[in-house]
C-alpha cells in the first residue's frame, strides 16, 4: 500500500471508493458534491489516496479552516474495510497536518456506521444529527486534538 497526493488521474478510483461505500456510508445525493470536490479542490489541498497494485483502495484529506483542520471525504473501498487502510491514511493525514502547523484541533462530521472508528483513534463525539444525512443516515460531530 502506497499513500500519495491525489492527481486528476485518480478520478475515476475515488468515485469507484465511493460508490462501494453507498448508501450506507454515504447518502446517494452526496455523489455529486464528492464529485465536484475532486474536479474543483482536491488537487489543490491536501487530498490523498492509498494504492495498492496501482488501484485507489482509500481517499481522504483535509483543510484548514482558521484555528482547526477539518477532515474530507474519508473513505476506504468498501471490501477493504478492517485491513488497516483507513487507519494508515488517516495517520499520514495527522502526520502531514503536524508538519504544516502546530495546531492540531481536528474536526470531523461523520456518520453512525463510523463514529466508532473515530473514537478509537481519540476523536470524541460534540453532536449528533439524527438523519443528518439522510434517513437513517446520522451526522456525528467529532473532535480531536485542542
Amino acid at each position: 500500500m502506497k499513500i500519495s497526493k491525489y492527481k486528476e488521474s485518480d478520478f475515476e478510483g475515488c468515485m469507484n471508493v465511493f460508490d462501494s461505500n453507498m448508501p450506507r456510508y454515504f447518502a446517494e445525493w452526496e455523489r455529486d458534491d464528492y464529485a465536484t470536490y475532486l474536479l474543483n479542490h482536491a488537487s489543490k489541498e491536501p487530498y490523498f489516496v492509498c494504492k495498492s497494485d496501482d488501484r485507489v483502495i482509500g481517499c481522504g484529506g483535509y483543510f484548514i479552516d482558521g484555528d482547526c483542520a477539518d477532515l474530507s471525504w474519508g473513505m476506504v473501498l468498501n471490501n477493504s474495510h478492517g485491513q488497516g487502510i483507513g487507519t494508515a491514511l488517516m495517520k499520514h493525514r495527522l502526520e502531514h497536518l503536524r508538519q504544516r502547523t502546530d495546531k492540531m484541533h481536528v474536526r470531523i462530521d461523520t456518520s453512525q456506521h463510523t463514529q466508532g472508528f473515530y473514537e478509537q483513534l481519540g476523536f470524541k463525539v460534540v453532536r449528533t444529527i439524527t438523519n443528518g444525512y439522510t434517513e437513517g443516515l446520522h451526522k456525528v460531530f467529532m473532535e480531536y486534538g485542542g
